[in-house]
């Protein structure tokens, strides 16, 4: 979802990304549902603080090309 955002006095226009994910995961034998919940959630807010920290590194650079992975 990409939300935009434009103001009438400039001609600067701001995008706004939203992710929603969606997953489900299996509990593994000898796990708790709680258990396994924590440790996704966990898993994906490492994965989300990376993703900003490259984002800002990046927007610090004023790189907005594509990179190659």
């Amino acid at each position: 979802m990409i939300n935009v955002m434009k103001s009438e006095n400039t001609r600067e226009t701001t995008y706004i990304y939203s992710i929603i994910e969606s997953f489900v995961v299996d509990v593994p034998e000898g796990n708790t549902k709680g258990e396994t919940c924590y440790f996704v959630e966990a898993l994906i807010k490492c994965n989300l603080k990376s993703l900003a920290k490259v984002s800002e590194a990046l927007a610090e650079q004023d790189r907005t090309e594509p990179i190659d992975l």
